[in-house]
């Protein structure tokens, strides 16, 4: 097994870190949030496999298949190593990892990992997306996959094998026969074979993709021409008898599989239990998350800072599954010193309400689109914010319902170290693509140790693994002291996409975590 990946990204274990098992969901969870936000919002990804998109001939569905069934190849349940662990992407040389949808599909995902994420749990959204994408069946999404560091061992199943070797390597992987023939069936309802990549098998030069059935989508039609004798699929009918390693793998038992899974029915929710085991097929040591669902009152984009006229600003925001105009939300708060607010709190209208566009995936569960509120609110800074919660009317005569986190609130952990997003800049430079102007405020002095840590995701194939670095912070004059707050700043470069902040203030430490950047205004 490949060393995993002990990375310190932001102070956390990148993709394992807040692992939620057996628990209710409660804010804040940055790695269920974020695993929220791919799947059910409408994102990059999406629109990639949107109605199972094409890409080089093929769809980028069955490209994302493709690489999740191929990194969790060689898992091994006897010794529990391998799975899905994101070694792919150390192996794109080996001859068992051919064609050119590998590395663009490390690339598709690249971009979006986090220290919450890594390429290994994108590689198992990917399979889901695609699934959905192309009219398949929900596949179960559970988060906290942890990238290896190096390339696992051989072992991936090649067409030129027997049959014996095929069952054998399904075996180790934790499929019985039946499960081996259906979760080919599965992988191979979408693409088929390049003659670019396999001319031993295609010989046909008119056309470089030869499907494996006469459908582009995620449907049984791959099983029903096998056995109605029409199929075209070039391992079960291809000239060269050898590389027939589906014709050999179907017929395994007698086609009984292959009868069951010709019901719509039993092909969607066989495949769906299949690919689900495929993407949780991980390391002993890994430990998942529950299935992953979407967040009913979704909090995020949490930010406070010292303002301009000596009070605190407070932003956030919550979304809504289901769309609703005639919703009312309010947002209240609470003190953390003083009684300014009284027992009843603080209280702030919506600064304003769009529509969330959810993904295909959403939609499949009944949700088409939902409601973001975003609030902006002035706070004491004297007596500051402890937490804060939601009433939310449906404006439909029943009673209105308090989003309280499930009892305690939306807790304000610390205001006395923070990434200040009223005078934090980026802007455009021609030879790092972008510059990041941090500026951190301090409740102290100019003794206080600062320091912002960066997460810049992967490019591509080639440069995949993320970039963290940590920025000491200075004292900065041209941001004197305010209202008690002390101003730090330090300079970041490429895109950073999340940062952690650490402050050593009279002896105390504080922190703030998973600080999403995309919201850092251009300067």
């Amino acid at each position: 097994m490949p060393p995993q990946a002990k990375f310190t990204v932001l102070g956390l274990l990148v993709g394992q870190a807040y692992i939620l098992v057996a628990q209710a969901y409660r804010w804040p969870n940055p790695q269920l949030e974020y695993a929220d936000k791919l799947l059910f919002e409408q994102n990059f990804l999406t629109g990639l496999v949107e109605n199972c998109a094409g890409r080089h001939e093929t769809t980028v569905a069955a490209q994302w298949v493709r690489i999740a069934y191929h990194d969790m190849a060689t898992h091994n349940i006897e010794d529990g190593t391998g799975g899905l662990d994101a070694s792919i992407a150390f192996e794109l040389d080996r001859a068992e990892n051919v064609g050119i949808g590998m590395p663009e599909s490390i690339t598709d995902f690249v971009g979006l990992t986090s220290p919450v994420a890594g390429l290994a749990d994108l590689i198992a959204i990917g399979t889901v997306m695609a699934v959905a994408g192309c009219g398949g069946p929900i596949v179960p999404y559970r988060a906290g996959r942890i990238d290896a560091t190096a390339a696992g061992p051989l072992g991936v199943p090649e067409p030129f094998q027997d049959l014996a070797s095929h069952t054998e390597s399904f075996r180790r992987q934790g499929f019985s026969q039946s499960e081996m023939i259906a979760l080919v069936a599965c992988g191979h309802t979408l693409g088929g074979v390049r003659r670019d990549d396999f001319p031993d098998i295609i010989h046909d030069t008119s056309a470089n993709l030869t499907t494996f059935d006469r459908t582009t989508g995620f449907d049984s039609t791959v099983v029903t021409e096998y056995l109605d004798g029409s199929t075209n699929n070039p391992l079960v009918v291809g000239p060269n008898a050898t590389t027939n390693s589906d014709l050999r793998i179907f017929l395994a038992d007698g086609n009984v599989t292959m009868q069951n899974l010709a019901s719509a029915e039993n092909f969607g929710k066989t495949c769906s239990a299949l690919l689900g085991r495929m993407i949780n097929a991980v390391p002993k040591d890994v430990v998942l998350s529950e299935v992953v669902e979407p967040i009913e009152h979704k909090v995020g984009d949490t930010r406070l800072y010292p303002g301009s006229d000596g009070s605190f600003v407070f932003t956030t925001n919550i979304r809504m599954l289901i769309s609703n105009p005639a919703r009312k939300v309010t947002m209240f708060w609470s003190d953390r010193r003083g009684t300014v607010c009284g027992v009843s709190g603080c209280s702030v209208q919506p600064e304003s309400r769009r529509t969330s566009f959810l993904s295909p995936l959403a939609e499949m569960r009944g949700l088409t689109s939902g409601d973001l509120y975003s609030f902006r609110a002035q706070v004491n800074m004297t007596s500051s914010i402890d937490k804060f919660w939601f009433e939310v009317d449906e404006g439909d005569g029943s009673e209105a319902v308090i989003v309280d986190n499930g009892g305690p609130g939306f807790v304000i952990e610390q205001d006395s170290v923070l990434l200040d997003m009223g005078r934090t800049t980026r802007s455009f430079d021609p030879d790092t693509a972008m510059v990041y102007n941090f500026v951190v405020a301090v409740r102290g002095d100019e003794s206080s140790q600062v320091s912002v840590t960066t997460y810049h995701p992967g490019l591509s194939s080639d440069e995949f693994l993320p970039t963290i670095e940590t920025i000491q912070m200075v004292p900065d004059d041209r941001y004197p002291p305010s209202a008690g707050f002390t101003f730090f700043t330090g300079k970041g470069t490429h895109r950073i996409t999340f940062v952690d902040v650490h402050g050593i203030v009279g002896g105390q430490t504080f922190t703030q975590t998973f600080v999403e950047t995309d919201s850092v205004p251009f300067s």
